[in-house]
């Protein structure tokens, strides 16, 4: 075990822990590094719990914030035995993962535990942008064709049978990142070629040697922020992205709130998300989703 410092300026936003007791042990699993540590430690914080942080990485960071420990993400097992061996020392009572990267860890402790939780195979799907798409297709839920594209093959020969205007996506990274649109087989090379740079350091294989093409869906785009409860989607926000996000990239920019769209729409927006929740097989925790809407309705 180490003691991990995730930066925490004094101020009346991060109040200094109380002197009683902590009431409670919350597991909190993030990214060595990561921006949302220091929130999550202060929430448990201010209501006099415990926050055990996990991070992926094979050396230790020394500081007196939070106790936490080391592991690695991409050992499922390993890591999983590691946290178990500490909360047979002394139990969680919650389980937090900050990020996709660490959802399927974070539901693999909670399921080992019983805590509430989803499937692990739910949430690797739910990260995952090729196997979320075939699970989409598969319930009838309306999403963008695609195909997977071989790094390690010839595009050229690749960029013929895909359709244009098509969009190229890493498997599973965020944020828009290595999102390129492409209108015909050169811009395809040329896109495949700048996200594969993005994808290179990963430490999965097929993340690191696959990008995903899917055809381009016209619209306008909203994010969704929303909340599961045994399988129930309740939306808690639904944001308008007023810029036109039609490519060739797909930046962050801004959002507004409460949405300027109907009341339908908004009805058809989480109808959309709900099934693509069962699709997955998520049905407990936040949701973020992400969806185009047009005359054809919404699509995830």
């Amino acid at each position: 075990m180490t003691s991990l410092n995730p930066s925490i300026p004094p101020s009346s936003e991060h109040p200094t822990p109380r002197t009683d007791p902590p009431n409670a042990r919350v597991l909190v699993i993030a990214p060595n590094g990561s921006y949302r540590t220091a929130p999550f430690v202060a929430a448990a914080r201010r209501v006099n719990a415990e926050a055990f942080i996990v991070s992926h990485g094979k050396y230790a960071l020394t500081g007196a914030s939070a106790q936490g420990l080391h592991v690695d993400f991409d050992q499922l097992d390993a890591a999983l035995a590691a946290i178990l061996n500490e909360h047979r020392q002394r139990p969680f009572r919650a389980v937090l993962g900050t990020d996709d990267a660490t959802t399927e860890l974070a539901a693999r402790v909670a399921q080992a535990i019983g805590l509430p939780h989803n499937d692990p195979a739910a949430a690797r799907i739910s990260r995952r942008k090729d196997l979320a798409r075939a699970r989409l297709h598969a319930a009838g839920v309306p999403a963008p064709d695609s195909r997977r594209i071989d790094l390690t093959q010839p595009l050229e020969a690749q960029a013929a049978a895909v359709r244009y205007p098509c969009v190229i996506k890493p498997l599973a990274l965020s944020a828009s990142r290595g999102v390129i649109r492409a209108d015909n087989a050169a811009e395809f090379v040329r896109a495949c070629r700048r996200s594969a740079a993005l994808v290179r350091e990963s430490e999965v294989e097929d993340e690191r040697t696959t990008l995903l093409a899917e055809d381009f869906i016209p619209g306008i785009e909203v994010a969704v922020e929303g909340l599961l409860t045994h399988g129930t989607l309740q939306l808690l926000a639904v944001f308008d992205k007023p810029d036109p996000l039609d490519g060739p990239f797909f930046e962050e920019t801004y959002y507004l709130t409460p949405a300027r769209l109907t009341a339908d729409v908004q009805q058809n927006i989480q109808h959309c998300i709900q099934a693509a929740c069962a699709a997955y097989g998520l049905r407990e925790g936040p949701v973020h989703a992400e969806c185009r809407v047009n005359a054809r309705g919404a699509w995830i």
